[in-house]
């Protein structure tokens, strides 16, 4: 028996320091979705053509064009996976550390 697994996607832009992908955010996402020709509120899309994101690899801010935003395959690297990622490189420094101090 063969199982499909599903392939995880987002929305993002790419980050203009590192190049890594950033997620957007679920207000971001909503704007984008109602596109230039959404009836209701024209005036809204066109104030909100720029908006600013951080970086969850590198930390810096930066504004990202509507235009910008893509799909991005896998799941998003957010800040709470960045700090594991720290917390674990620094544990392995640490241990590293002492047994060169041995």
């Amino acid at each position: 028996m063969t199982q499909e697994q599903l392939q995880q996607s987002y929305r993002g832009v790419v980050c203009l320091h590192c190049k890594n992908p950033i997620p957007i955010s679920p207000l971001v996402a909503s704007i984008e979705a109602e596109g230039p020709g959404h009836e209701k509120t024209p005036g809204r899309h066109q104030k909100c053509q720029v908006f600013h994101l951080r970086c969850a690899a590198c930390g810096k801010e930066k504004p990202y064009k509507i235009d910008e935003i893509r799909e991005f395959e896998g799941s998003p690297v957010t800040e709470s996976s960045r700090a594991q990622l720290a917390s674990t490189y620094l544990q392995s420094y640490s241990d590293r550390s002492r047994t060169a101090h041995a």
